[in-house]
């Protein structure tokens, strides 16, 4: 059972990991902060939150807080490209 001080391995379909990701995970361990992405209900799969023209796709974006607020996390969802694109049609800009 996961709980903020023993969570579960986080998933993400992004499989590249460099020293930008390196840097990340050292903070994070540093200041005990939880990456949420792909570890909680809604993301349980680590969904992509970048969709390149040229077909690269990445995680870019995340959702890290400290032991504390894990606690109170229920669930978020990372929106497909699809639903960004036509959403992004309405926004002024």
């Amino acid at each position: 059972m996961e709980n903020a001080f023993i969570p579960n391995k986080r998933k993400n379909y992004d499989n590249v990991f460099n020293s930008h990701s390196k840097n990340l995970l050292q903070m994070c361990k540093a200041f005990d902060l939880r990456i949420l992405n792909g570890r909680i209900r809604g993301d349980s799969f680590g969904n992509i939150t970048y969709h390149g023209k040229l077909g690269i796709i990445s995680t870019v974006d995340y959702f890290i807080c400290d032991q504390f607020l894990f606690t109170f996390v229920d669930h978020f969802i990372v929106k497909s490209q699809l639903i960004c694109q036509s959403t992004a049609k309405f926004l002024p800009g």
